[in-house]
């Protein structure tokens, strides 16, 4: 593992990997609640023994009990659905005999969690030598555009579909 954390096996938060699923179409945006309740799922199902995708079934259908007052029932096969996607997320994540578990290997790639490229690009981190790690964007990025209205560049990258 280097200073960016970034392992063979890159772990991701539940909400990155529900994010990925409904952006893949794999889970139905129709279904009421259910980036919400299936990152709860992710997060309430800590040994489910050897079927993670029973644990999440039966973590989603008590979730989505509180909701029959109010009129919103999910069909059997959404929910069978809903929990082997999320059962998946979670055998690639949660690994209880290694005591791994969400957040034990946060990324520090990017700008996004735990300081992101600031942890330790901050100019703070100094070698007996007296060397820092440059706070410099530009020592890890090439800045194409700045501060520029319209820039070439963007039309040059994107064909105006985007």
């Amino acid at each position: 593992v280097d200073c960016h954390n970034r392992p063979t096996h890159v772990f991701e938060s539940p909400e990155e990997a529900v994010d990925r699923l409904l952006q893949e179409d794999r889970l139905s945006r129709e279904i009421p609640f259910v980036r919400r309740e299936a990152i709860r799922a992710l997060r309430a199902v800590e040994n489910p023994g050897d079927d993670p995708t029973a644990a999440i079934r039966e973590a989603l259908e008590k979730a989505y009990e509180k909701y029959a007052d109010r009129g919103i029932e999910i069909a059997p096969s959404d929910l069978t659905a809903v929990s082997e996607e999320v059962g998946v997320i979670w055998s690639r994540n949660v690994f209880p005999a290694m005591q791994v578990s969400w957040g034990t290997y946060p990324s520090f790639l990017g700008h996004e969690d735990d300081g992101g490229c600031f942890r330790c690009h901050d100019g703070m981190h100094t070698s007996s030598s007296g060397r820092t790690i440059s706070d410099d964007c530009e020592t890890c990025h090439v800045i194409l555009a700045e501060e520029e209205e319209n820039p070439v560049i963007l039309s040059e990258i994107y064909d105006g579909t985007r």
